[in-house]
C-alpha cells in the first residue's frame, strides 16, 4: 500500500489522487420544482457522492485544498521518507507513516510496528477526525486502537484550513505524541497469553451445543466455524513468520496476536463480501467494525 515520498511531495500526491472537487447542487422534485435541499456530486463523474445525506443552503463542503493542508500538517510529524495513501469513499481519507523513524519492535525484530496518522474527512457536517494508529509489517494491518489515550483528535472545518496551519501543526504534533501509548499497549498485549477460543467466544457468540451437534450445520454455525479457522490461520502464519518456524498454533496465543487476528480478519479477509474491495476500504471497515472495537476493549482489559 502507498508510495514512498518526501514530506515536500505530499501536496502533489494528494492533489493527483483527488483530482476532482465535490460540489453542491440544488435538488429538484420529479416535476422539476426546486427544493431547499442540496446534494453533493463529484466534478469528474457527475455522480452523487454515496453515503451523504441532503444538505442545506448553509452547508459548505470541505475542498481538496483543505485536505492537502491537513496532509501537509500531518506529514510534519515524521522525519525522512514517508508512505502516503489517499482514498475517497464518501469522503477523503489520508494515511501517512514513516519508513524508518519511530520503528518499534513488539515480540522481536521480526514483528515491527510504525506509527500511522489517518485523517478522515467526511461530508456529514462533523469535524475532521485524525487518529494515531499502527502499521504492522507482519500482517499488513493498519489498526487504530480508539480506546488508547490520546490517539484521536477532532479538527473543526470552519473554512480555509490553510490559514489555520499553525494550530494544525500543534494538533498533529500532540496526536503523534500518543505513539508511546500505542506502543505500550501493544507490549502489554504481547506479554499476556490466554486461550484462543475463550477470547474469540467473547467477541463472537458461539453456536450452542445443540447447533454444533447437528449433522448438517446451518449457515450461522458454518460462518462461525470458517471465521475462527481463518483467524487461527492468521495467528499461525504470523507467529511462524516472526519465529522462523512452521509449528502448529496450539490452543493459546498472546492477546496481541488475538487482537491482530480479529482486526486483520475484517481488514483483509471479510471485506470483499460486503463491498469493501480496496486495501484502504478494508482499513475503513475494520476501524468501524463493532467486533474489532470489542476485541480492543477485551485485549486492553486482559493486558492491564
Amino acid at each position: 500500500m502507498g508510495q514512498v515520498i518526501q514530506a515536500s511531495e505530499v501536496s502533489e500526491v494528494v492533489n493527483k489522487e483527488f483530482d476532482f472537487s465535490v460540489d453542491k447542487f440544488p435538488l429538484f422534485l420529479p416535476d422539476n420544482q426546486r427544493t431547499p435541499l442540496y446534494g453533493l456530486t463529484r466534478s469528474d463523474t457527475g455522480e452523487i457522492v454515496e453515503g451523504t445525506a441532503s444538505k442545506t443552503k448553509q452547508y459548505i463542503p470541505h475542498t481538496t485544498e483543505d485536505i492537502v493542508a491537513l496532509a501537509e500538517a500531518a506529514s510534519e510529524c515524521f522525519d525522512g521518507d514517508i508512505v502516503c495513501d489517499a482514498h475517497f469513499r464518501s469522503g477523503h481519507f489520508i494515511a501517512l507513516r514513516p519508513t524508518n523513524t519511530d520503528r518499534r519492535e513488539v515480540y522481536n525484530s521480526s514483528d515491527p510496528i510504525w506509527p500511522s496518522i489517518v485523517i478522515s474527512a467526511g461530508f456529514d457536517g462533523k469535524a475532521v477526525i485524525a487518529r494515531c494508529g499502527y502499521w504492522r509489517d507482519n500482517c499488513l494491518n493498519l489498526a487504530m486502537m480508539s480506546q488508547v489515550a490520546g490517539t484521536k483528535t477532532s479538527i473543526r472545518h470552519n473554512g480555509n484550513m490553510r490559514i489555520h496551519m499553525d494550530s494544525l501543526l500543534l494538533q498533529f504534533k500532540e496526536l503523534k505524541s500518543s505513539w508511546d501509548n500505542v506502543y505500550d499497549a501493544a507490549m502489554s498485549m504481547q506479554q499476556k497469553t490466554v486461550k484462543i477460543d475463550d477470547f474469540f467466544n467473547k467477541i463472537f457468540t458461539p453456536p450452542t451445543p445443540e447447533e454444533l451437534k447437528q449433522a448438517k450445520k446451518d449457515r450461522k454455525t458454518k460462518n462461525w466455524d470458517n471465521r475462527n479457522t481463518i483467524m487461527k490461520k492468521r495467528i499461525e502464519s504470523e507467529r511462524n513468520k516472526i519465529l522462523g518456524t512452521s509449528a502448529a498454533i496450539g490452543d493459546r496465543a498472546t492477546v496481541w496476536e488475538l487482537y491482530n487476528a480479529v482486526q486483520g480478519y475484517f481488514q483483509h479477509d471479510s471485506r470483499k463480501k460486503v463491498g469493501f474491495k480496496s486495501d484502504f476500504d478494508g482499513i475503513i471497515r475494520s476501524a468501524n467494525q463493532a467486533e474489532v472495537k470489542s476485541a480492543e476493549k477485551l485485549a486492553l482489559e486482559l493486558a492491564a
